[in-house]
């Protein structure tokens, strides 16, 4: 029975939709038609679908992914809001990470280079550091290490030398992040770690610690060049305005 629905064109126009956004919204499981004629597939609609059809274009125009728009529509108005505010978390991240990607690209700009790095190679003393470990992988590794240092903070409140970590030289799709500080004596919650001292190649980030990479690459594409043997693990040392990579290098310094 199709008295007092309204035909697909008609329940576009009221809603201010296309028919193309209706039949997709249908596709997707987002809109169902009141009802569908079997003989000519037409569908129909009754007004009362016209405030979830605008629910959708909007949340659709805002980016809301497609389950979360499903779960939004059925959703109460606690669980609509808690829903609501994870996206907008989301979606701040996301601008945050495009706002570091700008940054470093004005930075690309401004150096006129890509792929350099003022490296230099020196000798590195043992070190004890009292450290802290998570798993990670690659996607993750500046959260897991940021997590760290607020761990570390609360046993260390007062560190004099600066936050270390700790990375494989070659990165797996999982494997330990540890973090430390240079300390004789790690406190209780901490575990210790002997880094062995020898020669170093080493470079300064100057940018946000999360654009490191900027700087790692050239660093590692200078070590490559001259025949020099890295191994592991590298390091990232962490200053109030830099950061300090090191690649620790074989005693030969040849491959």
């Amino acid at each position: 029975m199709t008295a007092g629905l309204l035909t697909i064109g008609r329940f576009a126009q009221l809603t201010r939709l296309s028919v193309k956004q209706l039949r997709r919204y249908d596709e997707l499981g987002l809109l169902a038609p009141a009802s569908v004629d079997e003989q000519t597939g037409y569908r129909f609609y009754h007004r009362g679908q016209a405030r979830t059809a605008a629910t959708v274009a909007m949340l659709r125009e805002l980016d809301i992914p497609l389950a979360v728009v499903r779960e939004l529509l059925t959703a109460g108005e606690e669980r609509a809001v808690a829903l609501l505010a994870t996206e907008r978390s989301r979606r701040a991240d996301e601008l945050a990470r495009a706002a570091r990607s700008i940054a470093a690209l004005t930075q690309l700009i401004d150096d006129g280079h890509m792929l350099e790095a003022d490296v230099s190679v020196v000798r590195d003393p043992p070190r004890r550091l009292a450290t802290l470990r998570a798993p990670g992988d690659p996607e993750r590794m500046a959260t897991t290490t940021t997590a760290l240092a607020t761990a570390m903070a609360a046993l260390v409140p007062d560190p004099s030398p600066p936050f270390v970590a700790l990375f494989p030289l070659d990165l797996p799709t999982e494997f330990d992040i540890v973090l430390g500080v240079e300390l004789t004596d790690p406190p209780p919650g901490t575990q210790p770690l002997d880094l062995p001292g020898g020669p170093v190649a080493s470079t300064i980030h100057a940018g946000p610690v999360d654009t490191v990479a900027l700087s790692w690459w050239p660093l590692l594409a200078w070590v490559h060049e001259r025949g020099l043997e890295p191994s592991g693990p590298v390091r990232e040392r962490y200053f109030r305005d830099h950061t300090v990579l090191t690649v620790p290098i074989k005693e030969d310094h040849t491959r």
